[in-house]
């Protein structure tokens, strides 16, 4: 029996298929975008937590003051907006008051203290002129009663 070699698989192998560039084009935007994504989530997780009650970050911030005291009015209500300046409440100002009235009579009180001082301070600088002055008229008399030693005992040599 005669075997009959079919032509169509005796033929070379068909040529392989030619990838469409555009294909590949959109294949590769598509990864390099999907890469990108992920890198940006990735980023935004290291940074941001994500809750599943919904709130929302800096909608309301403490008010931390920077004086104690009685609180006498508050001017806003709770979850009331605000801008930066708005006056939210009114503190007692009684004590800091006197506060500052002490201040101010310590300021008077060293100022006399100084008026007094400045003048036990020139009263000291008079004396000092005073004594420099005197201290001439001592060295004269030092220089004088010198003079008198040295005679005294030039007499006494000369008479003894």
């Amino acid at each position: 029996m005669a075997t009959t070699v079919n032509e169509t698989e005796t033929t070379a192998a068909p040529a392989p298929k030619k990838r469409n560039p555009v294909f590949i084009i959109i294949l590769a935007v598509l990864i390099l975008g999907g890469a990108w994504f992920g890198i940006s989530k990735y980023q935004h997780s290291l940074h941001h937590e994500d809750t599943d009650d919904a709130q929302v970050s800096s909608d309301i911030s403490p008010v931390i003051p920077r004086v104690a005291g009685y609180v006498l009015e508050v001017r806003v209500k709770d979850n009331q907006q605000v801008k930066r300046g708005d006056t939210l409440l009114v503190l007692d100002n009684r004590d800091y008051q006197v506060k500052v009235e002490q201040a101010e009579a310590a300021l008077q009180i060293a100022k006399s203290s100084l008026g007094s001082a400045q003048a036990t301070s020139s009263a000291a600088f008079s004396n000092i002129a005073t004594s420099r002055a005197s201290i001439g008229t001592i060295d004269a008399q030092i220089a004088q009663a010198n003079v008198s030693l040295t005679r005294a005992t030039q007499d006494y040599n000369r008479y003894s």
